[in-house]
């Protein structure tokens, strides 16, 4: 199986203030899914929460040359799915997972200010809203590692020939509360996320993998293993606006 139809799909680890990280949780069950139909590759990483270690193992993954590559990630206060249309060539003076701060500085000198998505973000909105679950587009993913991440991985993709298409789904901080979205349909959700993506790349995702393509992508400090999810969103058991990531 060729490199073109590999997905990969990340989520992060802990970080101060999130000591269990959903995203984490969601990647780890996209990974046990068993897939149904059709073939593509789907890796799923684990990345550090630290902001010194990022860009290596996004540069590493797009050398690879996956068809797609979906990041999720935490943000407070959301009831669905976040779709980021747009990253930003600047970091907070936060603390990362390890008590590390980054500078303000821009997260890779000389970029543009600013990165937009290829993926069409109005598209995927309208099919999660045609299955009824809630989701809006942002043009905010905040100046923490979430947007360090998308930037650099936007950066990178774009270098490429031909472009990977990168997206980056911010879902909800925690799904116990009474208002908040079922693991299952942000599960649900998340697959329907994958199979929009397949879409883009003429494949569906599928859980095999041989050993070489496996190693492809390894990188150290990184957390990977063989993963699948079922090719279509019923396999998987709202509005335009603006937030910064948590």
């Amino acid at each position: 199986m060729s490199e073109e139809q590999r997905i990969v799909v990340t989520g992060f680890g802990p970080f101060p203030g999130v000591p269990e990280n959903l995203s984490e949780r969601l990647v780890r069950e996209i990974e046990k899914r068993t897939p149904a139909v059709h073939e593509a590759i789907v890796d799923c990483i684990i990345l550090p929460t630290e902001w010194a270690v990022t860009g290596e193992q996004i540069r590493t993954i797009v050398a690879a040359r996956p068809a797609a590559l979906v990041h999720f990630g935490v943000a407070r206060h959301e009831r669905g799915l976040r779709l980021e249309q747009y990253a930003y060539n600047e970091c907070s003076d936060r603390a990362d997972a390890r008590g590390d701060r980054h500078s303000e500085a821009p997260v890779i000198d000389g970029a543009p200010n600013c990165l937009e998505t290829p993926v069409a973000v109005d598209r995927l909105h309208g099919d999660l809203q045609k299955h009824g679950l809630p989701a809006l587009i942002s043009s905010d993913p905040g100046r923490y590692i979430c947007n360090q991440t998308y930037f650099q991985s936007l950066h990178a993709a774009g270098k490429s020939k031909p472009h990977i298409p990168v997206l980056f789904v911010h879902i909800p901080r925690a799904v116990d509360g009474p208002d908040q979205d079922s693991f299952a349909e942000l599960v649900k959700s998340a697959g329907l996320v994958l199979s929009h993506m397949a879409r883009l790349t003429g494949t569906n995702p599928s859980r095999h993998r041989s050993q070489p393509e496996k190693a492809a992508i390894d990188t150290a400090g990184t957390d990977k293993t063989a993963t699948g999810m079922a090719s279509a969103a019923t396999d998987f058991t709202g509005p335009k606006t603006n937030g910064p990531d948590r």
